[in-house]
């Protein structure tokens, strides 16, 4: 969930959007390309220049690296960086969206992980049976990044139209279907996009932690 935004928030976003804006020509970039540079849908990257979505830590980190700019250009009161000036990563919390099945609560309303993107996109899925089993075992939860643009060979959850959701390998992908190869069953299905609400990146699974009795020391 996005936090609310602040004045300070769009300052900063007013200030990346002219950087944009007198940068593009200069690098010869679209917003496409800057959203590709920076690991992210261009509709994700339109919500942080126009103030819609609040950049963090790490949007201001990766959008000034892109646009050849000191992080302090686009936020002033910016004063954390690693030694190299490299994103790290920290902890954060991500809401369990719902079941894969769909049916019933999860057991869990968030999760903690520890994440080098950007979170505000970040949603969990829980397993509430072994269907994708060994991939995903009961009470598990798979984290999606709905900011980062899925491609070939990536493990994504897929929620078609209908409410659904399988978790599979992402084939193929074209702008009228993708080829996703279910982790339930085996086989690879084509689907039209029409069909498809959306498909996105696997960037983590969190097992489910259980209580385990201790081994006696040996002797």
């Amino acid at each position: 969930m996005s936090r609310v935004i602040t004045e300070q928030d769009k300052a900063n976003a007013q200030r990346l959007k002219a950087i944009y804006n007198a940068k593009k020509k200069q690098l010869g970039i679209t917003q496409t390309d800057l959203a590709t540079q920076i690991g992210m849908k261009q509709g994700a990257a339109a919500q942080y220049i126009n103030g819609h979505i609040a950049l963090n830590y790490e949007a201001v980190i990766r959008f000034a690296k892109a646009l050849q700019v000191d992080p302090w250009d686009i936020d002033p009161e910016l004063n954390v960086l690693s030694a190299k000036g490299e994103v790290t990563s920290r902890e954060v919390a991500v809401d369990i969206k719902q079941t894969l099945s769909g049916s019933g609560k999860p057991h869990q309303k968030a999760i903690t992980i520890r994440y080098d993107g950007m979170p505000d996109q970040l949603l969990g899925f829980e397993a509430d049976s072994d269907t994708y089993s060994p991939f995903l075992k009961p009470g598990d939860v798979a984290v999606i990044d709905r900011a980062l643009q899925p491609e070939v060979g990536d493990d994504v959850v897929v929620e078609f139209a209908n409410g659904q959701l399988t978790v599979g390998e992402l084939v193929w992908q074209s702008a009228k279907e993708i080829t996703v190869k279910s982790y339930a069953s085996g086989e690879e299905r084509t689907k039209p996009v029409s069909d498809v609400a959306n498909y996105d990146v696997i960037v983590e699974t969190k097992r489910s932690q259980k209580n385990r009795a201790r081994r006696l020391k040996r002797a």
